[in-house]
């Protein structure tokens, strides 16, 4: 698994704590809806893994995607919520995502702008993932960097 942090590319999530990656996944994959990442918020139309997404009940079965997560207190909070588990590149050329199965260990200080992201949010995160505040151990000239 690949995904891009501080403008490099890396292996593996380290946000998501559990080791074995299958079991983490959502069955079936799912659909962003494209139109709901704006340039300013998500630029290059990439978002990032570890991003929070959600959608409303009637918009799973008008078929519609997830979006970028509204929660309380926010105006109309989505009532479903997931993590996107690997990044997507540019959500305007392709909108499949997979997604991170819920009750899945997370190191939630690792997630992408976590320091600024709404209490709301986390609160959300922490109720739907075992949750843990990473403390990465990276061994003596490990780069990190993918090859």
């Amino acid at each position: 698994m690949r995904y891009l942090h501080e403008g490099h590319e890396e292996t593996g999530l380290p946000w998501l704590a559990d080791i074995a990656l299958r079991k983490e996944i959502l069955p079936g994959g799912a659909q962003l809806d494209a139109a709901a990442f704006t340039e300013a918020a998500f630029p290059g139309g990439l978002i990032q893994s570890g991003t929070l997404v959600g959608r409303m009940r009637a918009d799973e079965q008008a078929g519609i995607g997830f979006k970028p997560a509204r929660v309380a207190p926010d105006v109309n909070p989505h009532e479903q919520f997931y993590l996107v588990l690997a990044d997507v590149v540019n959500v305007k050329e392709k909108s499949d995502v997979e997604l991170c199965r819920h009750r899945s260990l997370v190191r939630y200080n690792y997630l992408p702008g976590w320091a600024t992201l709404a209490a709301g949010a986390k609160a959300q995160i922490h109720s739907l993932y075992e949750t843990t505040q990473g403390n990465r151990y990276v061994q003596p000239g490990y780069t990190g960097l993918a090859q």
